[in-house]
């Protein structure tokens, strides 16, 4: 009669009843009245237990860590004194006597106990539930016994012995911690970022030690971590279960996922993917820093990495396969995605809003649980140690291990943490400079005073002559630096106009407002764009109205006192932007394509308005008339998807969803030329083959630049035809942005923001 087939019988036998119950049992013991007697001794604990269960008060928290101190008032025993695997209080196993509940999870119960001989204390018996192999759960304790015994950790609570009750239950002897789990101790106490990390800290210590030993936890989750109070009531980690997780290891199989579905449950979450593998036995202590990485990202976040919901739901295989292959999101990511209700929990306890708490995670905070929960061991940090230091140089504004190799964020982080002796150190090497540069004039001077008078007057002369050239030096410099300076902030000035006039157009008043912000931060909020800008956005302070249907585009002169605006209606308006009237009757624009026209004015002078109609055709308007120039241009487009018109207001630039860009002389209104891009330009030479969403042309018309849905930027010789150099790449393409939606040259044409 082995212990397995005792086990798998009781097992079976759980889920029947009655006399179908009856009927399995004569079957599977055939007749070992033995092999009876012992499934039927668990049947009547596991009986016993759900009686307990049932009949105690529903208020008790059953889930609470070894030593919950959170206040709430213990279990209470069933009538008759009766408590879960069939104790009661009062009653001796080997020797520690029973005297409450204090904690019950899908692996076992732990109960508080006090110890008689050979001394008298208190202690946490942690009793395993049947189904278990004795045997071998003792044998693996026993193995790593002596490496137990040889940790001495104040953040490590010490497990004291393991044996089994006379019934045959395994129940391990572990030194009570009265406390509350991690997680739980910062949210009651409301600890902000700074206190999370420094219990980190002291955790991945502890776990440090461990791994010093040779004893790997295997199992490391808030309940696992618990939070008390030293002599002077600072905050003190202690970790339950070291060598209770291995000894109790089993094969992660549907069997596990079925007969221990409380305890189960609860550990993918924190489950390495080594761990997550059927066959692996090939565990290391890489496998605790990956779970601290979950405990971290929890701590901070108040959520974990995967929804236990979704890996429940997800049944056993996907499961394993989510914790092996599925990258986590990052901290500040998880955090956009909570519910009210959840949102305004995790703030409250961390006494920040969740908009601040989501900024600080996303600077630097993000990499660090992060690189604890790379796929590949070899990626993580090597040891506890190491992912404790990294929170250290965190705290203390150093170059974080997880973060970027370049010499840029370590150079950053240096002068940010050493601002001040950086500044005095400075002022100390400039003092000494011009100590020395005085105390050797002062030498040559006095040398000097001894030499004839006209070769003094020829010296002071020759001084004032150098002075002088060094001052207008020095005005020059300055000068060009000021310049430099007013380019600079004239042309972050005017895209961020132009950015804020864009997004005014499509309703983002959040990018309004920062780029305006930008805009009044430069001294630069009085420019007439920018207060066009901000009426916009404000509805009191500009509202035109005319059209009979919804605005579908619109757009300004370069001076910004005229709007041509399209409601969808087949009509074109002109306004006068100073008194909100419109200029002249309503222009009539064909549309029976399914894209919106696309319209701009020309460069200088804003005195030609050309337009971009569905069907491929371009139209020009006289802005002070609002009557047509010339005939239609029909170009080779389905469809215009950008036009731009050069400051001179000869040449037209068009280009189409079908990735076709040409160039057009406004004087004849014929195309320039062949069609620039791949259908007429050696394959080398690679266009756009996709839609062209932006174009613009240089202050000096000699270049066009165009961005399409492709993320590229291309630049094309206008008087050629002839491709510039390499595209221009950067752009990324999300699920949400695909391509370039804006270009602009700076007002000297060295520089391209996009």
């Amino acid at each position: 009669m082995t212990t397995d087939r005792v086990r798998d019988i009781f097992l079976a036998a759980m889920d029947l009843a009655g006399a179908a119950r009856d009927r399995f049992l004569v079957e599977a013991c055939g007749g070992d009245e033995a092999l009876r007697a012992r499934v039927d001794r668990l049947l009547a604990i596991d009986a016993a237990e759900d009686t307990a269960r049932t009949e105690s008060v529903s208020s008790q928290d059953s889930t609470k860590s070894v030593g919950d101190g959170s206040g709430g008032d213990a279990p209470i025993p069933a009538p008759g004194g009766g408590l879960p695997m069939g104790f009661r209080i009062g009653d001796s196993v080997d020797g520690f006597k029973i005297l409450e509940v204090i904690g019950e999870g899908g692996m076992g119960v732990v109960y508080l106990a006090e110890q008689q001989v050979p001394v008298r204390r208190r202690i946490a018996l942690k009793v395993i539930k049947p189904g278990m192999d004795s045997k071998a759960v003792l044998a693996r304790f026993e193995a790593e016994r002596q490496a137990l015994a040889l940790m001495d950790h104040p953040g490590i609570a010490r497990v004291l012995q393991a044996s089994t009750t006379e019934v045959g239950l395994t129940y391990f002897v572990m030194e009570y911690v009265k406390g509350d789990s991690i997680t739980t101790a910062a949210d009651r106490l409301r600890l902000d970022t700074r206190q999370r990390l420094e219990l980190m800290i002291m955790v991945c210590e502890a776990v440090q030690h461990a791994h010093m030993k040779g004893v790997i936890h295997r199992d490391l989750k808030p309940s696992n971590i618990l939070v008390t109070t030293g002599a002077t009531d600072e905050l003190v980690v202690k970790i339950i279960d070291f060598g209770v997780a291995k000894a109790m290891s089993q094969p992660l199989t549907d069997m596990t996922l079925h007969t221990q579905v409380g305890h189960f449950i609860g550990t993918p979450a924190y489950m390495s993917p080594e761990q997550a593998e059927l066959t692996s036995s090939d565990i290391d202590t890489r496998t605790d820093v990956y779970s601290l990485g979950v405990v971290l990202y929890e701590l901070l976040t108040g959520q974990l990495p995967f929804d236990p919901s979704d890996l429940r739901e997800a049944g056993l295989e996907e499961m394993r396969r989510r914790i092996r292959e599925d990258d986590p999101p990052k901290p500040s990511t998880r955090l956009t995605r909570l519910d009210d209700e959840t949102a305004t929990r995790i703030s409250k306890a961390r006494k920040t809003r969740l908009d601040q708490l989501q900024r600080s995670l996303a600077i630097e905070l993000d990499w660090i649980p992060l690189r604890a929960l790379r796929k590949q061991r070899g990626d993580r940090y090597a040891s506890p140690t190491d992912l404790g230091r990294d929170l250290r140089r965190y705290l203390e504004g150093e170059p974080l291990e997880a973060g970027p190799e370049s010499a840029g964020y370590r150079l950053r982080k240096f002068v940010a943490k050493r601002r001040t002796p950086i500044a005095v150190g400075g002022g100390i090497a400039v003092i000494l400079s011009l100590a020395t540069v005085v105390s050797g004039w002062l030498a040559v001077e006095a040398g000097r005073a001894r030499d004839d008078e006209s070769v003094a007057r020829a010296t002071a002369e020759e001084e004032r002559q150098s002075a002088d050239v060094a001052r207008a030096l020095a005005e020059v410099k300055m000068s060009e630096a000021l310049a430099a300076k007013t380019r600079t902030e004239e042309f972050v000035t005017v895209s961020s106009v132009s950015k804020a006039l864009n997004a005014a157009r499509e309703g983002d008043l959040s990018t309004v407002r920062t780029e305006l912000a930008i805009v009044e931060e430069l001294g630069r909020g009085d420019r007439f764009d920018a207060g066009l800008a901000r009426a916009m956005v404000d509805k009191s302070k500009a509202s035109l109205s005319g059209h009979e249907s919804n605005v579908i585009s619109f757009a300004f002169n370069s001076d910004g006192t005229t709007l041509a605006s399209d409601w969808g209606d087949e009509t074109v308006r002109l306004w006068d932007v100073s008194t909100g009237k419109p200029i002249g009757e309503p222009i009539r624009v064909p549309v029976d394509q399914p894209f919106p026209p696309r319209f701009v004015f020309s460069g200088r002078n804003g005195s030609m308005l050309a337009s971009g109609v569905r069907d491929g055709t371009l139209l020009l308007w006289d802005v002070s008339t609002g009557q047509s120039i010339g005939e239609p241009l029909h170009g080779d487009s389905e469809s215009i998807s950008g036009i731009a018109i050069s400051s001179d207001g000869l040449r037209l630039a068009s280009g189409g969803y079908d990735g076709t860009i040409r160039l057009w002389d406004i004087s004849t209104g014929k195309p320039i030329g062949d069609p620039l891009g791949e259908k007429a330009i050696a394959e080398r030479w690679r266009g756009h083959d996709i839609v062209i969403s932006e174009l613009a042309f240089s202050p000096d018309d000699s270049i066009l630049a165009t961005g399409g849905a492709d993320s590229t930027i291309h630049l094309w010789d206008v008087s050629t035809g002839r491709p510039i150099g390499e595209p221009l790449r950067g752009h990324a393409q999300t699920l949400w942005v695909s391509g370039v939606s804006s270009i602009e040259f700076s007002p000297d044409g060295s520089t391209l923001a996009s």
